[in-house]
């Protein structure tokens, strides 16, 4: 035999007033400056700035190649001991 236990209800201290949305100002103060054009085909993939040094850094590109060597290396022995290099 189960009993259903219901909590009791709490009631809020102050009613809850509803949020009025703000809109922005549609058009400039006399004597300040007009509002930004937004640029259209300025998206995600054209805002990221293009700078020389933003590319693989010279560490991962050495330790890529001797990764890879050392690969190759251990590939061509293996062959090696298996009889299947022909050079």
């Amino acid at each position: 035999m189960e009993e259903s236990v219901t909590p009791p209800a709490v009631k809020p201290e102050k009613p809850v007033t509803p949020v009025t949305p703000v809109t922005p100002p549609t058009s400039a103060a006399p004597g300040a400056a007009a509002p930004a054009v937004s640029n259209v085909g300025f998206n995600v993939q054209t805002a990221v700035a293009s700078t020389p040094g933003a590319g693989i850094p010279l560490w991962l590109s050495v330790l890529t190649g001797l990764l890879t060597a050392g690969a190759a290396t251990a590939l061509l022995r293996g062959m090696v001991r298996s009889g299947k290099a022909n050079s």
